[in-house]
């Protein structure tokens, strides 16, 4: 489905790819989908704390807001406090993530699984991780990070395990 969504886009009704009203409004017109300048920083949180900030929950379509995502040019930094279990849904929208070219900095926390070694964020330049990573994790962790090619500075609770994964 990935390569589907340019052709899907003009039919897509947001009502049916997001949970609420607040939702809708993070990706209308005049916010996310059209590269609203005012739009420089998004977060992806469980629960609502200010009004840029993307509510993760079931009913939202991950790869539709990668999608989006992807396609924004006035996005400058992406804060991802919160996403689902669900590997697939994880890995539309980082997939999506990956097109975008404006966003140089990725703060990642609380997020652990599998879904991470197809982290491939090329235009990134700053990378903050903020969990503990422990056994496979490490080694989707590394994946993941060896393809964000452009990477300059990136902070993560270093372990032996995850230098050992990353020089390997």
């Amino acid at each position: 489905m990935r390569h589907q969504y340019d052709a899907l886009e003009a039919s897509v009704k947001l009502k049916d790819i997001t949970s609420s009203s607040h939702n809708i409004a993070i990706l209308h017109l005049h916010r996310l989908k059209n590269s609203d300048p005012g739009l420089t920083c998004l977060y992806m949180l469980d629960e609502p704390e200010d009004e840029d900030e993307f509510i993760v929950r079931e009913g939202d379509d991950l790869g539709w807001l990668g999608y989006f995502i992807g396609r924004n040019e006035t996005l400058k930094s992406l804060y991802v406090y919160y996403l689902p279990t669900n590997r697939d849904q994880v890995e539309n929208l980082l997939f999506g993530i990956q097109r975008n070219k404006s966003i140089k900095a990725v703060d990642i926390c609380n997020y652990i699984n599998e879904s991470l070694s197809v982290m491939n964020l090329p235009h990134v330049t700053s990378m903050s991780f903020e969990c503990q990573l422990e056994g496979e994790y490490v080694n989707y962790f590394a994946l993941g990070l060896r393809r964000c090619t452009s990477l300059k500075k990136y902070s993560v609770q270093l372990t032996a395990e995850i230098v050992e994964s990353l020089t390997t």
